[in-house]
């Protein structure tokens, strides 16, 4: 590689990990997070100091299937060769699946919405296959209270209750475009799309739901949840091995896109429940 022939360019790449072995997103003094494993393979390839930037931070334990990134540095490598060349050096742990070149105008973090999904599994016992990826819970689930309360949330509301502490948002209030329950057998799903998230935002909603379905708290208490709510009115948060982050919205309507993936994320849990059972 010829540092002559480099300059500096912007990419925007599509990154896939699993969160189990990872302090988290973003860089933290001593301990592996994916920013920080992301940027060390990156300096290898890039020229001088190279900026990589991520569309939302993900905790401790949370999987991303796609999370969206930006780099930014000096490098002569076009989109196809540098893929190829980070693959090389990243652990098995983390892949990036696309990444093309953007102009300046380009920051992650402007997308229009997120969408996460987070997996349960209410039968007795769990395949050490699945474990690390399924919240288990013994005993079934109340699928139409969970139904009503997903529906609730759709919508702009406060979600102060949801929200745990380390974050500073001007804002607590969301707007929910996608929330409901999916199952299949034991295996059940919550899928939730947003135009942001606050901190362990879906968690504490899933630990919160968990207790409407155990019949812990009732449906004009969730309800009341959304008006502002203190955090210590909500539920536990949910582990987070279960959660995933499912995609990042640009110019792709959200929506749009769950409504056509939809019949392909049902006929995989089913397929798991057929598996598994």
């Amino acid at each position: 590689m010829h540092f002559s022939e480099m300059k500096e360019k912007i990419f925007k790449a599509r990154v896939s990990y699993t969160g189990k072995d990872f302090f988290g997103w973003q860089v933290q003094p001593g301990k592996r997070t994916v920013q920080g494993v992301l940027t060390e393979a990156l300096s290898r390839l890039f020229k001088g100091k190279v900026r990589v930037m991520a569309a939302g931070r993900t905790d401790t334990g949370v999987h991303a299937l796609s999370q969206v990134i930006g780099i930014k540095g000096e490098t002569s490598l076009e989109p196809s060769s540098l893929k190829k060349a980070i693959n090389s050096i990243l652990p098995e742990d983390i892949r990036v699946l696309e990444i093309e070149m953007v102009d300046k105008k380009f920051h992650p973090i402007k997308s229009r919405g997120k969408i996460y999904a987070y997996f349960i599994y209410t039968g007795e016992v769990i395949s050490p296959f699945l474990s690390s990826y399924f919240y288990h819970i013994k005993g079934d689930l109340d699928y139409e209270t969970l139904s009503s309360s997903a529906e609730i949330l759709k919508g702009i509301h406060d979600f102060s209750a949801f929200r745990n502490r380390g974050s500073n948002v001007k804002s607590t209030k969301r707007n929910i475009f996608i929330s409901e329950w999916l199952r299949s057998g034991d295996f059940w799903v919550y899928v939730i799309g947003a135009d942001g998230f606050l901190k362990q935002m879906v968690r504490v909603i899933v630990g919160t739901m968990l207790d409407l379905s155990r019949g812990k708290i009732d449906i004009s208490y969730f309800e009341n949840l959304l008006r502002g709510e203190k955090r210590e009115r909500a539920g536990k948060t949910a582990p987070p091995h279960a959660l995933f982050l499912l995609r990042v919205f640009y110019e792709e309507d959200p929506v749009k896109w769950w409504e056509e993936e939809k019949p392909k994320f049902l006929q995989f849990i089913e397929i798991l429940n057929d598996f598994f059972s």
